[in-house]
């Protein structure tokens, strides 16, 4: 939600957003509704199913920040993502790679804290795109920016844990610290990585 409205409100192009999880979709339909930003208009459901009711050809961008992670079906996916965009249109991602070889601690982490059940290397990530049609520009590794990031907040949110568990309880604020340390943890690992992948439809 917040992404579309950024864009919607810094270009004034219309978005659609897709949010498979029903309490995040009405929380973003009442802060749309907040910002009266009328181009902006959310869906709640499966992409994959979603996207058969939508007109093909008629997407300039798909935009995906921690997304595809939680989807195991890529080539579907992708697929979709294929159809639904017009000619010479983007595909940009933010996603998760497996890096090195993700032990199974990492992977149980990834699967009951990130809900992401499945990674790829990062070379079949892009062949997965290549395989549904996508044309890969821009490959970009974000690992060692992204390591940096989750153990500043990590560390930063265990500074802060008084005003914290005065503002929103003992309960929130162990939930909170349990899964910042343990994404912390898994980028200092080094077996997760951070990609940013640009493709367009040729």
């Amino acid at each position: 939600g917040g992404c579309a409205r950024y864009f919607a409100g810094k270009t004034g192009c219309s978005v659609l957003a897709v949010e498979i999880q029903e309490d995040l979709h009405r929380a973003a339909c009442e802060l749309t509704g907040r910002c009266g930003l009328s181009k902006v208009h959310h869906i709640a459901g499966d992409i994959l199913q979603i996207g058969e009711h939508l007109q093909p050809n008629s997407y300039s961008t798909i935009a995906s920040w921690l997304t595809v992670l939680h989807i195991t079906n890529r080539r579907a996916l992708f697929e979709t993502c294929k159809k639904l965009l017009s000619d010479q249109g983007v595909f940009y991602a933010e996603d998760f790679y497996e890096k090195g070889t993700l032990t199974n601690e990492e992977k149980k982490i990834l699967r009951e804290e990130v809900y992401c059940r499945y990674l790829p290397k990062l070379e079949r990530y892009q062949d997965d795109l290549k395989e549904a049609g996508l044309q890969v520009e821009k490959v970009e590794d974000l690992t060692e920016d992204w390591a940096q990031y989750t153990n500043k907040r990590n560390q930063a949110f265990l500074k802060d844990k008084e005003t914290l568990v005065e503002t929103f309880g003992e309960d929130t604020f162990r939930r909170l610290e349990d899964f910042y340390g343990k994404i912390a943890k898994l980028f200092s690992g080094g077996n997760l990585g951070g990609v940013r992948i640009i493709a367009t439809k040729a």
